[in-house]
């Protein structure tokens, strides 16, 4: 269960469940509870709300989204500020009930207002330093229910507050033995990543094999523009699998197919990522396992000026732009120590390079990021038809580093898909899985689109 702070308008989220600020009658009111109405269907949602009597701070009741994009509106009451510890308790409970019931209503995401800060005047850094411990908590014993829970803030000030509120809450905490020897482990396998990689170089500088399979890669590597169409196209009436495992796992899995590629959720600016520095995504791990890094970091400049310094001069929410390198060697293993493979179990793959916009930094709606990332999607799907991939590895798609919405990119694969899955044999989303538990990502992937 992530918690993430954003700033905008809630009734733009794109989640299972929105959270609707209600008053005890669950009327219409102004602020968001009454822009929540104008946007959901006033008359739909004030007769559904009418099976529903007086509810009492703290208590929450679920309707229908009706016109929203959330498929459920939560109707919180939180209660009106009096100086009262009672009253934070209601608000704590506010949230609590929301989150039960999304739960209960099988609800992996939900966006929350930021409840009684409106009309009920609750001080900012109170109501956010009771929703953030309140959230945190309910986290330890329901990690796995959840996948994503949203705070939207309506406007800078408060968005302030709640954003310093959690990063105090969450850093606000003393280094133990055990977390000094996390952090060394962590810096330790830093390190050990990045002698792998240097390993990789040299194998693939020597080698005559890997020499002769570079100078093909680079040879046919294609860069495609924005809003290409492939007159390729031949049905193949595909289908959907999930695999809990790496990029990498998967495409070892599934190497004996035939025509296979793999997205490579790339960097928009920089040739492998951070590999030079031991980063460890997915881009990152595909390059100390093969020769894409030397295929990616083009000495003639064609690659730089139009994709990677292209982007930089763009912004970080890139373009539709792609990069496609057939027959990429793969001769190391995607564990720990990336370790090698004898060379009869080496294998070859076709890789799509793409750059998901990068949010780490930028704050853009879920609307906005639904239409940035769909014609994107569009792109690599089109780049696989027009390379002959019948067997396409794909994954969570910008939702690690790059801090996309999970629930906006799976439901625009899901969107693409329903058009142009029947052009592929098989599509897998390869979502990397720890400790055998489902991980966020892969819960919502695989409930949007199995």
């Amino acid at each position: 269960m992530k918690i993430i702070i954003v700033k905008g308008d809630i009734t733009t989220a794109i989640t299972d469940a929105i959270v609707c600020a209600a008053n005890s009658r669950l009327q219409p009111s102004s602020g968001e509870c009454g822009a929540i109405f104008n946007a959901a269907g006033y008359d739909e949602l004030k007769e559904a709300l009418g099976k529903y009597g007086y509810t009492k701070p703290g208590d929450a009741v679920i309707t229908e989204g009706f016109k929203l994009n959330s498929k459920y509106i939560i109707h919180a009451v939180g209660p009106i500020y009096k100086e009262n510890r009672d009253d934070d308790l209601l608000l704590a409970e506010a949230y609590i009930n929301s989150l039960n019931l999304a739960i209960d209503n099988n609800c992996l995401t939900i966006a929350f207002p930021a409840l009684s800060t409106g009309l009920y005047n609750y001080p900012y850094e109170l109501a956010a330093n009771i929703a953030i411990s309140t959230l945190y908590e309910f986290k330890k014993n329901h990690d796995n229910d959840l996948a994503y829970v949203y705070i939207y803030c309506y406007d800078d000030e408060i968005y302030k507050v709640f954003l310093d509120t959690e990063y105090k809450y969450v850093n606000d905490w003393k280094r133990n033995i055990n977390d000094i020897v996390k952090l060394g482990e962590s810096l330790k396998d830093r390190d050990l990543r990045v002698q792998s990689f240097k390993n990789t170089r040299d194998l693939y500088l020597n080698d005559k094999s890997l020499i002769k399979a570079i100078k093909y890669s680079k040879k046919n590597t294609k860069l495609y523009l924005e809003g290409f169409e492939s007159e390729n196209k031949k049905i193949k009436n595909g289908k959907i699998i999930f695999e809990r495992l790496s990029s990498l796992d998967a495409i070892k899995k599934y190497k004996d197919e035939e025509n296979i590629g793999l997205l490579n959720f790339a960097s928009g600016t920089h040739p492998g990522g951070g590999v030079l520095n031991g980063a460890n995504a997915q881009e990152e791990s595909l390059c100390r396992a093969s020769t894409l890094y030397k295929c990616l970091n083009d000495e003639t400049g064609y690659l730089y000026e139009n994709f990677y310094g292209y982007h930089k001069e763009k912004g970080n929410l890139y373009s539709d732009r792609i990069i496609y390198s057939p027959n990429i060697i793969v001769f190391k293993n995607d564990d720990k120590e990336n370790t090698l493979m004898i060379k009869d179990d080496w294998y070859s793959t076709n890789v799509i390079s793409s750059a998901a916009p990068n949010l780490r930094n930028d704050i853009i709606s879920d609307n906005d990021l639904y239409n940035i990332i769909l014609p994107r999607i569009k792109n690599i799907l089109e780049v696989a038809i027009d390379n002959n991939i019948d067997v396409l590895v794909l994954g969570a798609f910008g939702c690690g580093a790059f801090s996309n919405n999970t629930l906006v990119n799976a439901k625009a694969f899901k969107e693409m898909l329903t058009e142009y899955l029947k052009y592929f044999r098989k599509i897998i989303f390869a979502i990397p899985d720890i400790d055998n538990e489902k991980s966020a990502n892969y819960r919502i992937f695989e409930n949007i689109l199995k």
